[in-house]
């Protein structure tokens, strides 16, 4: 064995995910679902809540309520024990606001490497009037995708001031 480790161990490390057992999995987490497609959009799930389910004569399921992160809806889910899913780590990024662009609906931001990225409207969902040039946002990706945000306390403040939703606030807890 090299210092390195063998192929299989050193591309296991590369990856972002994890394939884990369903009762490994814990509220916060973000798991990874590939359609039965490649071409199949991935949807990223934030579990909020898991929960036993026993039932007489058949094998216990585990209850997850989540968030789906592609979609901001919030779903159900009822797993068997026996499956297996890839939860993310994601990479966590710093970033300012630069400028909300409308045309483009784009918040422009930038990294600790002032490399500019642009994120969807739909994971901000109505908070871009609410930030401005210079406030500090974290931006939560796995690789090249943007999962998921969280907004500036001061932001999310505002938001519950005035009633709007605030489901995809990744850090609020």
């Amino acid at each position: 064995m090299t210092i390195f480790g063998t192929p299989k161990q050193l591309s296991a490390s590369l990856r972002r995910f994890a394939t884990t057992s369903i009762r490994d999995v814990r509220p916060g987490q973000v798991l990874k679902f590939q359609g039965k497609f490649e071409t199949s959009p991935v949807q990223y799930w934030r579990v909020n809540d898991l929960g036993v389910v026993k039932q007489t004569g058949v094998a216990s399921t585990l209850a997850i309520t989540y968030l789906n992160l592609s979609t901001m809806k919030n779903g159900r889910w009822k797993a068997q024990m026996k499956e297996r899913v890839d939860v993310v780590e994601l990479d966590t990024k710093s970033c300012q606001v630069l400028y909300y662009d409308e045309d483009a609906r784009m918040l422009i931001v930038n990294d600790e490497d002032f490399s500019q990225i642009e994120v969807p409207l739909r994971l901000i969902k109505g908070a871009e009037k609410l930030l401005q040039a210079g406030d500090s946002i974290g931006v939560g990706m796995d690789g090249d995708n943007i999962v998921q945000i969280s907004l500036p306390s001061s932001v999310l403040q505002k938001i519950r001031s005035i009633g709007m939703d605030d489901d995809h606030t990744a850090d609020d807890r």
